[in-house]
């Protein structure tokens, strides 16, 4: 759904703000913060929220790239604007474990399991947790999310009845984060993460765009930082510059 939106607001230069994407006519869908919505500028919902995920799970896992991957993705709700998959499953392999990531918008259930009382930001109910990842383990399944973790033992090991499930509220630190990236770009301080960092969970959720959009599965050179043996999907982890926006060659 587009919508024209009328003229730019005064003193926005619409070209200039489009920079190097198509150009097209303003929209203010396409303006702020509701940008993400098109592919023109982003990866998708996989690179607004997972990467999040991602990058706490290549932490924990002491991994930074997946080498192989496969993906759905589908339009469901098109009374919204935009362009971009609003349910995407990717399949990320890992040496040593496998990822499912799942964005489904919707419905805003999300990971679920919440205990009664656990606090969580953008909720509508006692139960749902709109955000978070699971690890499923043959001891136990660990639901993590932003401000805190729960443990569901597995049944069979040892657990008494009822379970020792425990839950472990913690605090938001997103201002401590946004004020570590500051330091990195103002005074050049080394912060909790490096550059890579961003780079590799920020990429990892292109390859889950892609793979939905070309419709196989994908092979990842992490040295090479390219598909193997797939031009398609190479071509697709870069775009065509409009000039003259074009400075910055790829």
């Amino acid at each position: 759904m587009e919508d024209s939106g009328g003229l730019p607001p005064a003193g926005l230069d619409w070209d200039f703000y489009l920079g190097p994407s198509p150009k097209v006519p303003f929209n203010r869908m396409r303006f702020l913060s509701t940008f993400r919505l098109f592919y023109d500028y982003s990866g998708g919902y996989i690179c607004d929220y997972g990467n999040h995920r991602i990058d706490s799970i290549h932490q924990i896992m002491g991994v930074s790239m997946p080498h192989t991957v496969s993906a759905l993705g589908k339009r469901l709700l098109f009374d919204r604007a935009g362009d971009v998959f609003d349910l995407h499953v990717v399949h990320y392999e890992y040496e040593k474990f496998v990822l499912e990531y799942v964005l489904n918008y919707t419905n805003g259930f999300g990971l679920g399991g919440r205990f009664p009382g656990f606090r969580y930001y953008n909720t509508a109910g006692q139960y749902d947790r709109p955000h978070g990842f699971a690890f499923y383990g043959s001891k136990a399944t660990l639901m993590v999310d932003r401000v805190g973790w729960e443990l569901y033992p597995e049944a069979g090991c040892g657990q008494k009845s009822g379970g020792d499930r425990k839950a472990v509220q913690g605090a938001d630190v997103t201002a401590l984060h946004a004020r570590n990236f500051i330091k990195q770009v103002r005074i050049g301080e080394k912060g909790a993460v490096g550059e890579m960092t961003g780079h590799t969970s920020t990429a990892t959720c292109h390859l889950g765009t892609i793979a939905a959009k070309v419709g196989r599965t994908l092979h990842w050179n992490a040295e090479k930082q390219d598909f193997v043996n797939d031009r398609e999907a190479s071509r697709l982890l870069t775009r065509t510059l409009r000039k003259p926006y074009d400075l910055i060659k790829v």
